[in-house]
């Protein structure tokens, strides 16, 4: 049975149950019992609210969804800790039921907090070696080091880690539908024929992209040890230092728009140009560079 708005009605465990919160006032209102000493304005006031209560009607957290875009943004809890146990299990129940994409880390509400395919809720730091995770994977509030599953990872959101040593990869495949962040991790290598729906930015210290890398939006280069782009790589726009210009491979697609990094003499400007004409005003004969 569907509730107003889109939200579903579902059996949950240990008694709790749901309401829509549907006016601005119930969504302040409820939200301010859940927020511990926040005392800021009610993030997405405009997005769908769903109150959980436990089984004697006290709030437990608020769930803020956007039913068009079918994705979860938030899990509330109060000073950012994680819900009582009862309370992650029917959250967790309900979220599996919903089947909508998951943004972001839900504030630690959930300590399994990543979403698979197949249903089941995962730990960040006991992923298995094969995963498809239906939202989005963001490990700048994790603690510890980062382990990625060994093997295949599809990611149906974004993908980000930053200033965290990574101590696993997948070294067969990956597949991201949003960006694909590495720029402050220790990644050297990435599997060949990685797919990146939006932007990708590798390592600082990634010195070679991998072989099939296709990039659906920006593949930036710059302020990386990248020096040769290869036949074959795909990206709808490339970001690069003016030092990696030689770099360049003919078998490009011409359709790729470039912007590098030059000085002037008093700072770092960037220009965007065709790559057929770069190639041209930089002398290039024809001569494959890959």
């Amino acid at each position: 049975m569907t509730g107003r708005r889109g939200f579903i009605e579902v059996p949950l465990p240990h008694g709790f149950t749901t309401k829509t919160l549907l006016t601005q006032a119930a969504k302040e209102s409820e939200y301010a019992k859940v927020s511990g000493r926040y005392r800021g304005p009610v993030p997405w006031l405009d997005r769908d609210f769903l109150a959980l209560y436990d089984g004697i009607g006290a709030i437990a957290t608020i769930i803020i969804a956007n039913h068009d875009e079918r994705c979860v943004y938030r899990v509330s809890s109060a000073n950012y800790r994680p819900l009582a146990k009862d309370a992650q299990e029917a959250v967790s129940a309900y979220l599996i039921a919903l089947d909508y994409r998951l943004d972001g880390v839900f504030n630690r509400a959930l300590e399994k907090n990543v979403l698979g395919a197949d249903g089941k809720f995962y730990d960040l730091s006991d992923l298995p070696d094969e995963l498809h995770v239906r939202g989005d994977m963001y490990f700048h509030v994790h603690e510890g080091p980062v382990k990625l599953p060994r093997r295949k990872l599809v990611v149906d959101g974004d993908l980000y880690l930053v200033d965290k040593h990574v101590e696993t990869f997948p070294s067969e495949l990956v597949r991201v539908s949003g960006n694909l962040e590495l720029r402050k991790t220790n990644i050297v290598e990435i599997p060949a024929h990685t797919k990146v729906g939006g932007s990708f930015s590798p390592s600082a210290d990634m010195t070679e992209l991998p072989v099939g890398l296709s990039v659906g939006d920006i593949l930036s280069i710059q302020y990386t040890k990248v020096n040769k782009v290869r036949s074959g790589i795909r990206c709808r726009r490339l970001f690069m230092d003016e030092w990696q210009l030689g770099g360049l491979s003919l078998g490009l697609d011409p359709r790729t728009q470039l912007t590098f990094w030059q000085s002037n003499g008093e700072g770092t400007v960037s220009t965007s140009i065709g790559r057929y004409r770069l190639l041209r005003l930089l002398g290039f004969s024809g001569k494959r560079t890959d």
